[in-house]
């Protein structure tokens, strides 16, 4: 069905000021943190715990499963997370090679290129995994760092409680392969793209959006953020390998 005009709601104000606050505080205190050097070690440390415990306080007094922390039904979670990955990844890979090799080799797309630009452009060629994802030392498995530290909080803030909030005050919009697409996925994306930029400083990271929408369809097609974390997590460690494995 096609989207209709949002009803007017005396809510919407204070939610929205709510929301662009949070994120504001957030956004800018994770961004101080990556700028002083002292604080390199503990800056996923401290992101973590801001895009944590912020909309947990603020959510203070209502129930957080309402807002994607659960992981129920947990079966069906799992199989979303990995249908997902089986339909994404593979097509990922292919325009990843191509867009890093037509950017190396076109001189103004050179800074846009996701890999180190060598002789032949970049392509795979040994496969390179990033150091501790194999470990079996929980303090060095990358993979676990990648979930707990990266994608849970950055899940929770910005599909759980961002995306959520915004769902309460924002018409559902259209059907989507059995989730309900609208306004609120979208400005929670976008959000999570310029987040990126403030606390990087680097324009290129707004790509994050596309994932973002991912993301944000699997919250609102599962109701938990177990899936967009699951699938945020293995995304960051995908793209580091491919990054690796180029040739140079």
């Amino acid at each position: 069905m096609p989207e209709r005009p949002d009803a007017a709601s005396p809510a919407r104000p204070r939610v929205l000021v709510e929301v662009l606050l949070t994120y504001a505080l957030c956004s800018g205190l994770a961004a101080l943190a990556y700028r002083v050097r002292a604080l390199d070690e503990w800056f996923n440390v401290v992101v973590a715990a801001l895009f944590l415990y912020a909309p947990a306080w603020v959510l203070r007094r209502r129930d957080l499963a309402d807002y994607g922390l659960t992981a129920r039904p947990l079966g069906a979670n799992l199989a979303l997370a990995a249908v997902v990955a089986a339909v994404v990844l593979p097509p990922f890979f292919a325009g990843f090679y191509l867009w890093a090799h037509a950017a190396c080799v076109v001189p103004a797309l050179r800074e846009l290129s996701p890999t180190r630009c060598g002789p032949g452009g970049p392509w795979p060629t040994v496969l390179r995994l990033p150091p501790g994802i194999l470990s079996l030392d929980p303090r060095r498995n990358l993979l676990l760092a990648e979930l707990l530290v990266v994608a849970l909080p950055e899940e929770f803030f910005f599909r759980g409680y961002v995306q959520g909030r915004l769902s309460e005050v924002f018409s559902a919009g259209r059907r989507l392969l059995g989730a309900n697409v609208g306004v609120a996925v979208v400005l929670a994306s976008a959000l999570f793209a310029l987040s990126h930029v403030i606390v990087q400083g680097r324009p290129t990271t707004l790509a994050v959006f596309f994932p973002g929408l991912v993301f944000g369809w699997m919250r609102a097609r599962s109701g938990s953020i177990l899936p967009g974390t699951l699938f945020h997590a293995l995304c960051n460690v995908y793209i580091d390998t491919l990054a690796r494995s180029a040739h140079n």
